[in-house]
């Protein structure tokens, strides 16, 4: 089984009077999403566990509702029945509840003058095995620390990020760069959204961190890991308080979202000095990518891995590639 224990916390920072930020915190078997302490720690089940960072946009009150709308509708769309059978059918209902969430504000917001534009980033994690599958909209993050290091899983979609990744613009200029938030998506700016799918093989004892732009802004990686270290036991609701009071010491200029996630159990394979691979699963791809069978290969040997770096895995895609089309 994996086994997670998990927080969530938003605060408004030093300087914003609203909070646009929303989060959820989710176990889809019970359908609870509360931070209560049956939700805090729990196992994961066949139906998964769900978390969600969500930070709008679209002033006065309208960022706030498009968040909310967009973690109401993601967990609306995840918790219907029939529950997932498969890792793969877990991606596909992913996809489309950030397609049905886009889709809910977007409406609203055509409905509305004064929601016009609304919109939120969001970054969804959820798992109903070992392979924890990640959905990215916007410039919200996930985080993985392991073996003392912290690793960004998500790419930034932002117009910055972008001009970096084309050589652009340098490391130094970037620090100056003056449309630094610019994001080239969100939920509910458009009819229709393309979310980033990524996924990673957990280790045991690894953390997971979700946070809004708030944090890093107020943050470098570097004082996150450090503050995740220092914290006794990776303890989530202290790990969460000591992020976002660091933040606002740090004069946060937007809200702060974080959640924290450990995870062990004996489905994990043991922690490891890898550093885990970017992998994309483009959505045409959902219905015959690898990386989504629940079972790559007959082997239960405990020391060879399900998903990145394993010489089984390598055969498992080249037959895939193999196969007559």
């Amino acid at each position: 089984m994996v086994i997670i224990e998990t927080f969530g916390r938003t605060d408004v920072g030093t300087v914003r009077e609203h909070n646009e930020d929303n989060f959820l915190v989710a176990n889809l078997d019970t359908g609870d999403r509360s931070l209560l302490p049956d939700n805090r720690l729990h196992h994961v089940s066949p139906a998964g566990s769900l978390f969600v960072v969500c930070d709008g946009m679209g002033g006065a009150a309208a960022g706030e509702v498009a968040s909310g709308m967009a973690v109401d509708a993601i967990y609306q769309k995840m918790g219907e029945k029939p529950h997932f059978e498969n890792r793969r059918q877990l991606a596909e209902r992913l996809f489309a509840s950030l397609d049905f969430a886009n889709a809910g504000i977007w409406e609203t917001a055509q409905k509305n003058r004064q929601q016009t534009g609304m919109g939120t980033t969001c970054t969804a994690a959820a798992l109903n095995d070992g392979i924890l599958l990640l959905a990215q909209v916007g410039d919200s993050r996930a985080y993985l620390i392991r073996n003392q290091t912290i690793i960004q899983l998500t790419k930034d979609q932002t117009l910055l990020s972008r001009l970096l990744e084309l050589g652009q613009l340098t490391p130094d200029e970037a620090s100056r760069f003056e449309h630094n938030h610019v994001i080239l998506q969100a939920l509910g700016v458009r009819s229709a959204v393309e979310p980033v799918l990524s996924v990673v093989e957990l280790r045991c004892n690894d953390m997971l961190l979700l946070c809004s732009d708030g944090l890093n802004d107020a943050l470098t990686d570097e004082q996150v890991l450090s503050i995740i270290l220092s914290t006794p036991n990776h303890e989530p609701v202290e790990v969460c308080k000591a992020l976002t009071s660091k933040a606002c010491e740090n004069n946060a200029h937007d809200n702060v979202t974080v959640i924290f996630c450990r995870f062990t159990g004996d489905l994990l394979p043991p922690s490891a000095e890898t550093r885990p691979p970017y992998l994309e699963i483009p959505r045409d791809q959902l219905a015959s990518h690898a990386l989504l069978d629940t079972v790559l290969f007959d082997d239960d040997r405990p020391e060879v891995t399900q998903v990145f770096g394993s010489y089984h895995l390598n055969l498992a895609l080249q037959k895939n590639e193999d196969k007559p089309k």
